[in-house]
């Protein structure tokens, strides 16, 4: 549990720090996160998420004005790949002092190789995990020990970050992008980043 808790930690710290270097953030309701441990590459992220209807996720923005049911997350987590097994899903809503948010997430594996994709409904908070996690401009960062990179999802504006010797990655896909926030709100990042995965290796422990 540690070495997980710790890979994600590193991610989310090296999105983090990639971010502050922008200045302007996109702030954005409806999001997928997309984690990786003990892979060779973030290759199977993307594979995974390619699977994923993700404009019909997008369009539960206009269907659910308000919190959007994490049921309807849960019927939308892909299916798993050829080769993996496909975990217990599971979903909740949580109350933040801004409102109110949801989620669903699941695990897949293949022998060591783990993959959770989580799909977060954020209700456009101004302040909690999850708000800020998009740069208004790209700003890629690459060394020995890894990198993060800003790319295009089937459309959608996407963060890849990579631990090569941890063989961990993450990838953020932003469904509705919306305005521009200011910067104290960026320590949310690493928190939405760990919220739900956390619990869960904890609940394993």
């Amino acid at each position: 549990m540690k070495r997980q808790v710790t890979i994600l930690g590193m991610g989310a710290i090296a999105a983090l720090v990639t971010l502050m270097a922008v200045g302007a953030m996109e702030k954005s309701r409806v999001i997928v996160l997309l984690v990786a441990d003990r892979s060779e590459s973030n290759e199977v992220l993307f594979d995974y998420a390619k699977t994923m209807d993700l404009n019909g996720i997008a369009d539960l923005d206009d269907a659910y004005p308000k919190e959007i049911p994490f049921a309807e997350f849960i019927s939308r987590l892909p299916k798993a790949l050829a080769g993996w097994e496909k975990g217990a899903a599971y979903g909740m809503s949580v109350s933040l002092t801004t409102g109110s948010a949801s989620f669903a997430t699941c695990t897949y594996t293949k022998g060591e190789e783990q993959v959770t994709v989580t799909i977060w409904d954020t209700m456009n908070a101004a302040q909690g995990p999850w708000t800020e996690i998009m740069p208004a401009g790209n700003v890629d960062i690459e060394s020995a020990e890894g990198y993060v990179r800003y790319r295009t999802v089937e459309g959608y504006p996407g963060c890849e970050v990579r631990n090569h010797g941890e063989k961990s990655g993450l990838l953020i896909i932003a469904l509705t992008a919306l305005t521009s926030q200011p910067m104290p709100e960026l320590c949310w990042l690493a928190v939405g980043l760990l919220l739900p995965i956390v619990g869960r290796l904890k609940d394993r422990s």
